[in-house]
């Protein structure tokens, strides 16, 4: 990068050079000119290079502090700027971090309100997966949870990732599937759901919210309310619970009724002939 130089660089460079010149000249006086010096004009000629000496010096000074001065300046202005820089990161590094919360809810009513809120919000992924343990599924049914179950099928229609997993038990639990593959028709939503209760199937009721929230529900006998629910934002959380979720969708390939825009009548009059049974 080249460098500018200013009226005072200038001026200290001449400052700096004007006493070595007045020195080599009245040094080499009699070799400049062939002509030895007269010892009579030596007071003249000294006093001339110390009259120029005394008269160059505090230009030389001056412009000194100003370049010190400018120097010292363009320094803090860096340091300025540097430190502003760094805490300006420090401040964007503090926003994008993502401390991990763990939420629980005392009823089933906010639990399905907390989901409703969360469907209806949900801008990228949604995966479910419910139905396989029937406590959960006999929970009376209310006004936050019919809430929920209608913005869960608007939201199959609009998202661009919509997964879900269950456990077809019963005619009421099919017509509420049945909701999301038929109103989602033209939609990307994908469905899979067991006819028996699989192996690795766990009974907790899990929902992903765009890859940042694991939201809970699971029955426990000795719970005087009988269910807990429970939400979790801590990364490491949710990566384990979209790996097990994907590894139990993986398993139910052949249980598929919907993918995409494709739906698999034949799978889906299967589970009606069973349920009818």
């Amino acid at each position: 990068m080249k460098t500018k130089l200013t009226v005072w660089d200038w001026a200290e460079l001449v400052g700096s050079l004007t006493p070595i010149l007045a020195a080599l000249i009245f040094i080499s006086y009699n070799t400049i000119t062939g002509k030895e010096i007269d010892s009579t004009k030596w007071p003249p000629l000294l006093t001339t290079s110390v009259i120029t000496i005394m008269l160059v010096l505090p230009l030389t000074t001056l412009s000194g502090f100003f370049n010190t001065r400018r120097h010292v300046t363009m320094s803090s202005d860096g340091i300025a700027e540097s430190l502003k820089q760094k805490i300006s990161d420090l401040d964007a590094n503090i926003k994008n971090l993502r401390f991990a919360k763990v939420q629980t809810f005392k009823s089933a009513d906010q639990y399905y309100s907390y989901l409703h809120d969360k469907v209806s919000k949900c801008q990228v992924s949604w995966l479910d997966m419910g139905g396989f343990d029937p406590e959960l599924e006999n929970i009376p049914m209310s006004n936050s949870r019919r809430a929920y179950y209608s913005a869960r099928v608007d939201a199959s229609k609009r998202l661009s990732q919509f997964y879900y997993l269950g456990l077809v038990r019963d005619q009421e639990h099919f017509r509420r599937i049945m909701q999301i593959v038929e109103v989602g028709r033209d939609a990307v939503s994908s469905i899979r759901c067991f006819d028996k209760l699989h192996d690795e199937a766990s009974k907790i009721e899990v929902t992903i919210v765009d890859n940042e929230e694991v939201i809970m529900g699971y029955y426990q006998p000795d719970n005087p309310v009988g269910q807990n629910y429970v939400s979790m934002t801590d990364p490491s959380v949710v990566s384990l619970f979209k790996a097990y979720y994907f590894d139990l969708w993986k398993q139910a390939e052949s249980e598929e009724i919907k993918h995409g825009q494709k739906i698999f009548a034949d799978r889906v009059a299967s589970l009606e002939s069973k349920l009818a049974a």
